[in-house]
């Protein structure tokens, strides 16, 4: 038994150790429950999970969306990695699932993870979290037991049939027409303005319509001028995106001025878009010029300066122009697999500078930012394909 103590140093993730029985060669089943799981968790163990399905391993979950918890990313990723996974939503009585269980089973050993962690990017690593790690030997009776009693539960679960919903394709529709349910966009999640006095009475539901993706609403009469509804159908849009290949994420941030070259980032883009978790994480990036030239692919490590907690990638101007004067350069980082991205650059006077400037302005910012010239938000391919069409990062997709 070991107690994990995450972020602690030396205090153990529970991505960590669940990514390390995940790696035994002699495990033959995952079976996890937990009230929340977002595509931020899923992407940060996905090569240990795409590896544990070979040779017929079986890999189930059950996924809680209780408490406005659940995204559509995160059921539409667990549905392509598991073998087979149910959601849990007891309406009658209502009651919030909120169980953080994960077990890895071999033929002789087990690893046994419960505690506070959801499978997030926060509950794998970044939270505050503390579990219990039980590392099973299932030749002693009283470990067997252990192991029988979780089985017992999760079973119980399973074959819940009035709580439990098999999760499929059609499945995730249904929840996101619920009205009972909020199954957000993961980029999008819902952040409702305070309430709003007639002639606004509606707007806040076209606004929550908007974000389940549901429909491209209408315009209420004056909703424009309510702080936080403006943008329905920009949202609504946006839903749609996630379903289609152009839903990729691109990445739009300004830059400081005084640090040419030097990309920073706050801890919520540093972990949940480039999985870089510790200070020296690598990912792989390739610069693109305005001429739509690609450079070679280059390894960069996260560094972290404990003074300001600035998280920052060296990604050097493809181009080698000097620094401007005025307004802020902008980078855009486009996803194209895990911990791999493509850049560019764009200064004032380049063609797409104001679209995108623009767009960062209108949009919620991802995590904090000290400076205003310095804010991140998260567009799409497909927006960035709508929006600048000869953007040089649209252009070199198929390459």
């Amino acid at each position: 038994m070991v107690v994990l103590g995450q972020p602690d140093k030396g205090g153990g993730a529970v991505g960590e150790e669940l990514r390390a029985a995940l790696r035994w060669p002699d495990a033959t089943d995952l079976w996890l429950a937990v009230a929340w799981a977002k595509r931020s968790g899923l992407r940060l163990i996905e090569p240990e999970l795409q590896d544990f399905r070979t040779g017929q391993r079986v890999l189930r979950a059950i996924i809680g969306v209780d408490q406005h918890g659940g995204t559509v990313e995160g059921l539409e990723l667990a549905l392509a990695l598991f073998t087979e996974a149910r959601v849990y939503h007891d309406a009658n009585p209502r009651r919030t699932f909120h169980p953080k269980l994960y077990v890895v089973e071999a033929p002789a050993r087990a690893r046994v993870i419960v505690g506070s962690g959801n499978l997030t990017g926060g509950g794998l690593y970044g939270n505050y979290e503390v579990s219990l790690r039980l590392d099973l030997r299932l030749d002693r009776p009283e470990d067997e037991t252990v192991l029988a009693g979780l089985r017992a539960w999760f079973e119980a679960r399973w074959s819940n049939l009035e709580a439990s919903l098999l999760l499929s394709k059609s499945s995730i529709q249904s929840l996101i027409d619920d009205p009972s349910i909020v199954v957000a966009p993961e980029r999008w999640a819902p952040v409702l303005p305070a309430p709003v006095a007639a002639p606004h009475a509606d707007a806040r539901a076209l606004f929550r319509r908007a974000v389940k993706g549901l429909a491209q609403p209408p315009r209420v009469a004056g909703a424009e001028d309510v702080d936080g509804i403006d943008g329905l159908a920009e949202l609504a849009r946006a839903r749609g995106e996630m379903e289609r290949r152009d839903g990729a994420r691109v990445l739009a941030a300004g830059l400081p001025r005084d640090r040419w070259g030097q990309a920073g980032f706050n801890r919520t883009v540093a972990e949940d878009f480039f999985g870089a978790l510790v200070n020296g994480d690598s990912i792989h990036v390739q610069a693109v010029t305005r001429n739509r030239r690609l450079h070679p692919w280059e390894e960069r490590r996260l560094i972290f300066a404990p003074g300001n907690r600035n998280h920052r990638f060296e990604l050097p101007e493809p181009e080698g122009r000097s620094r401007p004067a005025g307004e802020s350069p902008i980078v855009l980082l486009h996803e194209v697999a895990w911990k791999r991205f493509r850049y560019i650059y764009l200064l004032p006077e380049d063609p797409g500078y104001h679209t995108i400037a623009a767009a960062i302005r209108r949009r919620e910012g991802v995590g904090t930012s000290r400076k205003p010239e310095t804010r991140r938000v998260y567009l799409t391919l497909g927006w960035l394909r709508d929006a600048w069409p000869e953007c040089p990062l649209v252009s070199v997709v198929s390459r």
